[in-house]
């Protein structure tokens, strides 16, 4: 099942992400909408960064942005 899982995770990469169509703050909404916030935490932020190919500074700027609207 967690092999399936990581399988449908980079097809949804390679597809949704790297074809540019969404802004960075768009993908870090659908990131944030598909895997529950707390388990989000747990994750080093360089590693969401790097699923989301932005830098690691841009993402707490992405954080700061949607907390703020929260």
């Amino acid at each position: 099942r967690d092999l399936l899982f990581g399988q449908l995770d980079a097809l949804e990469r390679r597809y949704t992400y790297r074809t540019g169509r969404n802004d960075a703050y768009s993908r870090y909404l659908s990131m944030v909408k598909k895997w529950p916030h707390k388990s989000l935490n747990d994750v080093p932020l360089k590693y969401i960064a790097q699923y989301l190919q932005i830098t690691p500074q841009t993402l707490s700027r992405i954080r700061r942005k949607y907390l703020k609207q929260k």
